[in-house]
Formats: structure tokens, sequence, C-alpha cells
């Protein structure tokens, strides 16, 4: 979510809400023989993950963390998740790897790139420390919730502008639930050729971005 302008972070939302909506939606109706070959992504992950099960989920959760520390997408993550563990398990590892890199991002950010961040970003400080300086856990969740802007520049400018960082953390955990089950839903429906797991997570991602939006406006009438 753009941390200079809130208000016009939840006005771009609305037309990526959409767009993604749609691109779910048709990746729902295409014909199987368009979806992604089973046989060559199978083979790859069996050339890389480990044949044990709990050495695999622990280092997909590894890979995934220091991914997203560094700068990827936690929607990739997801599906990523979601492809190779399925929807529930992979939520999980999504989930756990999300927020830990969250902290590690926000660490870094605060005690080795500090004043390279003010420099760099010395706007969006201001405005995210005045976002998010008040009731931490409420508006870090709504950040999360809305499906707008760069979590990644999110966590480098929040964990330098000296908010509390446990509310933080916390609240950036519980809004990242939605998407991180939405998208591992779309790599198990990918999988499985399920077109049922991606019209729900279809649906799922418009009732996320319509509690973020609910919640952006209650708490900005508070």
């Amino acid at each position: 979510m753009p941390v200079v302008n809130v208000e016009v972070g939840v006005s771009k939302s609305v037309v990526i809400t959409t767009l993604v909506a749609l691109a779910l939606f048709a990746l729902a109706i295409l014909p199987s023989q368009l979806w992604l070959t089973q046989d060559v992504v199978t083979g790859w992950l069996n050339t890389w993950l480990p044949a044990n099960a709990f050495l695999q989920v622990m280092s997909l959760f590894v890979v995934c963390c220091v991914a997203m520390t560094i700068g990827m997408p936690r929607q990739f993550a997801a599906i990523a998740c979601g492809y190779i563990l399925g929807s529930w398990q992979g939520t999980l590892v999504a989930l756990f790897a999300g927020s830990c890199a969250c902290l590690l991002t926000a660490l870094l950010a605060r005690y080795l790139f500090a004043n390279f961040v003010r420099q760099k970003f010395s706007q969006q400080q201001q405005a995210i420390y005045q976002f998010l300086s008040i009731n931490e856990f409420t508006k870090a969740l709504i950040i999360r919730l809305l499906p707008v802007g760069s979590n990644f520049l999110t966590n480098i400018v929040a964990g330098s502008c000296g908010i509390k960082l446990a509310p933080f953390v916390y609240g950036s955990t519980l809004g990242f639930i939605p998407q991180m089950f939405i998208f591992s839903l779309v790599g198990a429906g990918v999988k499985l050729s399920s077109t049922s797991h991606l019209l729900v997570a279809c649906a799922l991602f418009i009732v996320a971005f319509i509690l973020g939006t609910w919640l952006y406006f209650k708490e900005k009438q508070t």
C-alpha cells in the first residue's frame, strides 16, 4: 500500500482488486490444456526439494522467508506454498514465513539501514509514521488487507521510523491471513486443475478488500 497517501492507496486498491479478481476468474475458466504442465513442475520439485516431508516444509519456509525479507511479494510465496503443500498447510507456511520476513526486514531497516532509509524515503517515512504511530495494530491490519503497494517498502519504512514493532508485526500477521489463504488456494487450484479453488479464491479476494476498506474508513472516523 502506498505510504505517501493512504486515501490514494484505497482508490488504487479498487482497480487492483478488480484486475486480480478478473485474472483469477479467467484462470478458473481456462481449458485444462492451457494450465501449467504438471510433469515439468513435478520433476523440478523432486530435483530441488528434500524427500523428507518435514525437511521439505522447513526448506520452503526458509526460502520463502529469506526471499520475502529481500523483497519477494508475499503472494508469490503463497502460490508456491499452496502448489507444493496444498491450500491449508501452504497457508500456514507462507503466513509464518511472511510474518518472520516482516520482522526481519523491519529490524534490518531499523538497526542497519536507518540513515539510508531516512535519506531515500523521507516522505514515505513521515507519512507512514503519521499513519501508524497511533493504534499500530489496527493500522497495520488495514494496510495488509488492502491489495496495493509494496509489502517490502512498507516493512522498511515502518522499521526505520521508530514505531512499536510488536503491534505492527502482530497486525501485519493477522492482515496477511486472507491473501495468504487466497493465493495458496490459487497454487493448490493450479496443481489440481480445480476451478472451484480458483473461484473461491476470487470471491475471498473481493471479501478481503471490502473488509480492509471498511476498517480503513471506520478507523478514519474515530
